[in-house]
């Protein structure tokens, strides 16, 4: 018996976490291990969401990706439901997969910690080490400075990835 259509959604790289104040993207891919079809594409999410083909054309044996993108409002926190519903022509095969969006203020996307004491009594020249990391999801630049000017900080820039951490 011959498989006329072998459909499949590949979400496993699923972005879901988003930052207010900032672009958001993240891909589906369709795999199609069957003869090649036509496929509407329906997004059933928030309005500042946007997905880039209305129609796909799958190959067969091939992936297609569908790209989901917006601009995150400022104004919102919480979990978002995400939908994509994927539709032959004729109604006849259907395909769908749902995911959370989680969206997070702009400062928790990039929040660091100082670990270890952040205290220190220093009586004369010494060099006292801290780690700094990312608690947040995005890589970040931090800039280091302190108002104290007996006091030097080296290195006055550290860019960490999500939970990295550096002297």
């Amino acid at each position: 018996i011959e498989q006329c259509y072998s459909l499949q959604i590949q979400d496993s790289k699923l972005e879901n976490k988003a930052c207010g104040c900032e672009e958001y993207s993240t891909q589906i891919g369709i795999i199609n291990n069957g003869k090649s079809i036509i496929l509407d594409s329906e997004l059933i999410a928030p309005e500042w969401l946007s997905m880039d083909k209305k129609t796909i054309n799958t190959i067969g044996n091939d992936l297609s990706i569908i790209n989901i993108t917006g601009s995150v409002p400022c104004n919102i926190t919480g979990e978002y439901i995400i939908f994509v519903n994927l539709s032959s022509l004729n109604k006849k095969i259907n395909l769908n997969t749902e995911y959370n969006l989680e969206v997070l203020e702009k400062s928790e996307c990039r929040k660091a910690e100082i670990l270890g004491d952040t205290e220190y009594s220093i009586t004369e020249k010494e060099v006292i080490k801290m780690l700094l990391r990312n608690i947040g999801i995005k890589h970040s630049r931090y800039s280091l400075d302190t108002n104290a000017d007996w006091l030097t900080i080296t290195p006055k820039i550290l860019e960490l990835e999500p939970n990295e951490a550096k002297e």
